[in-house]
């Protein structure tokens, strides 16, 4: 026997009102270099001063840390700070 839809899909036009809803909270939280407008130079300075800091951290972490799992886990670690310091300058402005 099929489940009834759930009470907020059976109306079409609240769903359609919701999936509107949900695609505009959707665009606005994962903004692109593309959807996000031209960088300003402030934001351009702020990645640049960033990047170089996270090669520098990169760079010991590749030389003093044993090869393994623990290694592997703190680059990608420092590559998922990097993404989201870079994403939190172009989302809410460079300060």
């Amino acid at each position: 026997m099929d489940e009834p839809a759930p009470e907020h899909l059976v109306d079409a036009e609240a769903a359609r009102a919701a999936l509107d809803a949900a695609t505009e909270a959707a665009k606005a939280r994962f903004k692109t270099s593309v959807s996000g407008g031209r960088p300003n130079q402030a934001q351009i300075d702020a990645v640049n001063m960033l990047s170089e800091i996270v090669v520098e951290l990169a760079a010991y972490i590749d030389v003093l840390v044993p090869d393994g799992r623990n290694k592997s886990l703190a680059l990608t670690a420092l590559e998922d700070a990097h993404m989201r310091a870079n994403r939190g300058i172009f989302q809410d402005g460079a300060r």
